[in-house]
């Protein structure tokens, strides 16, 4: 039986908890009190127990480890009913702003000088240990390594979008104190361009696009060798969010695909967003009408805080 529960609402009264006996999952006590809700944003398709597996012994340790922290009091709870991923949370907040503030502002350079070379020469040694696999021991040994770097990697992981989104919602509640009627939208064109790696990989594809779209004959081996770079730089990345899914380099009909079939327009209004300075709202307009020059500079500090992090909302995710 395939459902989705998007939300499952407890009883204020847990005794009087009612559920079919075909419900495909069991509460504790404790369980009964708290409000379940799909975790649909990463999990929108069941996930394997490989993956499920592997998040309990090691990416969600890395997680802990990170709200740990920033004195964050995780008391999360996980289900999978029907393979889909629940959440009953009720994490606290951190209260030191002056912390926060402090981080962010520094994020760049940590990611740049700390973070990432960290990410990469790990990446590079997990594929030379990938590769010396010949036995069963080894390789035993190799995947509890993995796992350790699994773990290590989504504790930066959360180090980067713990504190970049705190910031980012205390900005947004901030602004909107002077405009209330500014939209979650109005605050993301404040930010609209920002080079990422999201953008880069759609400009290539978009480059391969028209390169391919001009010929009149397909030269064979030219598009291999044109998927093949592409992949080298951008392949490892899974196609959906289970570890059960192919990843683009072990599997170049992925982008041929998308070269294919995928119309120019789609391509052309992803990298337009590149170029594009025209903007619902702007800063100079969120500010023109206040008095205070104090408020007018927190507001232009923060934004630029932020400004030199946003690129960290698709790039952490890429490696």
């Amino acid at each position: 039986m395939n459902i989705i529960f998007f939300d499952i609402l407890m009883p204020d009264n847990p005794e009087n908890l009612f559920l079919p006996e075909w419900f495909p999952a069991n509460f504790s006590e404790d369980e009964k009190s708290l409000m379940w809700r799909w975790e649909s944003g990463h999990n929108i398709m069941p996930i394997t127990p490989l993956s499920s597996d592997i998040s309990a012994i090691s990416t969600s340790k890395g997680i802990d480890d990170a709200n740990s922290y920033f004195g964050l009091e995780t008391k999360s709870q996980k289900k999978i009913i029907n393979g889909y991923t629940y959440f009953a949370s009720n994490s606290q907040p951190n209260d030191n702003k002056k912390l926060n503030h402090s981080y962010c502002e520094n994020l760049d350079y940590k990611w740049k000088n700390d973070f990432l070379p960290k990410i990469i020469n790990d990446l590079e040694l997990m594929k030379q240990k990938l590769e010396s696999i010949h036995d069963w021991e080894l390789s035993k040994n190799i995947i509890n390594e993995m796992l350790e770097l699994n773990k290590n990697h989504w504790y930066i992981h959360m180090l980067i979008v713990i504190p970049l989104h705190q910031y980012t919602e205390e900005f947004f509640n901030y602004l909107k104190t002077f405009r209330p009627d500014l939209e979650l939208t109005d605050l993301y064109n404040l930010f609209k361009g920002i080079k990422n790696k999201t953008i880069e990989i759609d400009q290539n594809l978009y480059n391969l696009k028209i390169k391919y779209d001009s010929k009149y004959s397909l030269d064979k081996d030219e598009l291999l060798s044109d998927i093949e770079s592409f992949n080298k730089s951008y392949g490892y990345r899974l196609v959906g969010f289970d570890l059960s899914d192919e990843i683009w380099i072990n599997d170049p009909q992925i982008v041929f695909n998308l070269i294919k079939n995928l119309p120019i327009n789609v391509f052309k209004k992803k990298v337009s967003n590149v170029d594009d300075t025209e903007k619902v709202i702007d800063l100079d307009t969120i500010i023109s009408d206040l008095e205070s020059e104090n408020e007018k500079n927190q507001i232009k500090s923060m934004y630029s805080v932020l400004h030199k992090i946003w690129y960290l909302k698709e790039d952490h995710s890429f490696y």
